[in-house]
């Protein structure tokens, strides 16, 4: 069962288009040398931000995504991050609870970040 993102209406789904990034930053969330949480953002196009993940989960699975705005773009950094914060504690059961407060830590990394910042 999945639970709803909050931050779900923050991202465009209008025009999608395959188109990757070349190059990204990557923000490490979590990492304790079994499960890693790392989230890609790339403005992908001007104005255009994408998110992606590295993900490495304690059972020897993982999942990785490019930062593609064929999954949908925010129109800053942060409106990427606070989407997939939201969306990985959405699939929280994957996630240790380390994990998932180190998600959470980030998200109210993201929601107070001032407007000037």
């Amino acid at each position: 069962m999945r639970m709803d993102n909050e931050f779900d209406s923050l991202l465009c789904r209008e025009e999608l288009r395959d188109v990757a990034a070349k190059q990204w930053r990557t923000h490490v969330v979590h990492d304790d040398g079994h499960e890693i949480v790392r989230l890609l953002t790339a403005e992908v196009e001007p104005g255009k931000w994408a998110v992606g993940y590295d993900l490495w989960f304690t059972d020897g699975r993982s999942a990785h995504r490019v930062p593609n705005l064929a999954w949908g773009w925010g129109g800053s950094e942060r409106v990427v991050m606070l989407w997939m914060t939201g969306y990985c504690l959405s699939w929280g059961r994957y996630f240790t609870p380390e994990a998932r407060e180190a998600l959470l830590r980030e998200q109210r990394k993201w929601r107070t970040l001032s407007l000037f910042e």
